[in-house]
């Protein structure tokens, strides 16, 4: 149904209903004229007299009554729909689907989903974690948490968190037997612990000191594409491990691992909350928006 179509049958349905051009017209903001042309003008499209007009009186033709009774509850439907999407703009229900960086979900999201929850009961969160940069738009996701180095053009940046910073770590057996580097240019004579971009390109080790800056292709001995997997293999001495995930720190402070390069490894920007510019935002995407850059 097309929007003049759509508005001539709203007019015809509210004029039959109150009998009355003037009160109709009340009803819908406008003038009785306006209606009278609208009116007529359903009549000539579906060529049928809808109305039996006279200069005191106005009632339904039998096509007419025909097409009221079908009419109503349809157009009731259609307020019903328009109120519940409104109340989606406006009120926080609804889901919310976010695609994350693996570091970002575990340390920003994931340990405050709980109080968000008991905030707004009526929304739910769908969260894809992956290391790649997807498409936001194109995968169906209201919003991404990305580095700040991997932000897209036209897209809304809000600030999560600090700074972070590079962890090269080691098990202390490897470190033991195979010694500890003091440049990232003795990583050659090291066992490492790669990971591949979704390209298929060996992941680069940026290191940073005095304004010097050093980036070495790292094509280790063992690559993953898992940070779990990574440290595990890192604590059982397959090698060194390359990682801006916060979450190596309790295995620092328990001594499974060893902070290795430590005055070569940079600070950067964190992660940042990003969806469409463009995009129109429902009350449950705002909701969580808030509640993150809030925190």
């Amino acid at each position: 149904m097309r929007g003049p179509e759509f508005a001539d049958l709203s007019a015809f349905e509210a004029v039959a209903t109150h009998r009355s051009f003037a009160r109709a017209a009340q009803e819908l903001r406008t003038t009785a004229p306006v209606l009278s042309v609208t009116v007529r003008r359903l009549e000539t499209r579906l060529g049928v007299r809808l109305l039996n007009r006279t200069t005191r009186s106005v009632s339904p033709t039998e096509a007419g009554l025909h097409l009221l009774q079908r009419l109503r509850p349809a157009l009731r439907e259609l307020d019903a729909a328009v109120l519940v999407v409104e109340d989606f703009r406006d009120r926080p229900v609804g889901t919310v689907k976010i695609n994350s960086a693996h570091s970002a979900a575990v340390s920003l999201i994931a340990p405050v989903l709980g109080e968000f929850f008991d905030r707004h009961p009526e929304v739910k969160v769908e969260l894809s974690v992956n290391s790649s940069t997807v498409d936001l738009a194109g995968g169906g996701y209201d919003l991404g948490v990305r580095l700040g180095e991997r932000l897209e053009k036209d897209m809304v940046a809000l600030r999560l968190g600090g700074r972070r910073q590079v962890y090269v770590v080691a098990s202390p057996k490897y470190l033991r037997t195979r010694g500890t580097p003091q440049t990232p240019f003795e990583l050659k004579h090291h066992r490492c612990i790669g990971t591949r971009r979704p390209d298929g390109i060996a992941t680069r080790w940026e290191f940073e000191r005095r304004g010097k800056n050093v980036s070495l292709p790292v094509d280790g001995t063992l690559v993953v594409d898992n940070l779990a997997v990574q440290l595990r293999a890192a604590q059982d001495g397959a090698g060194l491990a390359y990682t801006i995930d916060d979450s190596v720190e309790p295995l620092l402070v328990k001594g499974k691992l060893v902070r290795v390069l430590e005055t070569w490894s940079p600070r950067f920007d964190g992660f940042y909350l990003t969806y469409p510019s463009r995009r129109q935002l429902t009350g449950a995407v705002r909701s969580f928006i808030d509640f993150m850059t809030r925190r």
